[in-house]
């Protein structure tokens, strides 16, 4: 596989934890996916948390602890 652009994770990122909003994925999951470094993944989730954050789009919650990975909450429509 070729070597796939930041670009191209987050928006992959993007797409899988919005389409499974409350989900649990961990960071390996997406290491497999991308071939990347645990170290990689983590800070393209950090660009991702502060986008979200910044855009009012939701909040992206890093979960502790043997189950830990990440999870996206969508923001309450009002």
């Amino acid at each position: 596989m070729d070597k796939i652009k930041r670009n191209e994770r987050l928006a992959v990122m993007t797409h899988v934890l919005t389409g499974a909003p409350n989900r649990i994925f961990t960071l390996s999951h997406f290491c497999e996916m991308f071939g990347a470094a645990k170290s990689t993944v983590s800070e393209d989730t950090a660009i991702l948390a502060e986008t979200m954050k910044q855009f009012g789009l939701g909040t992206l919650e890093t979960v502790t602890g043997a189950a830990g990975g990440m999870r996206y909450r969508p923001m309450k429509q009002s």
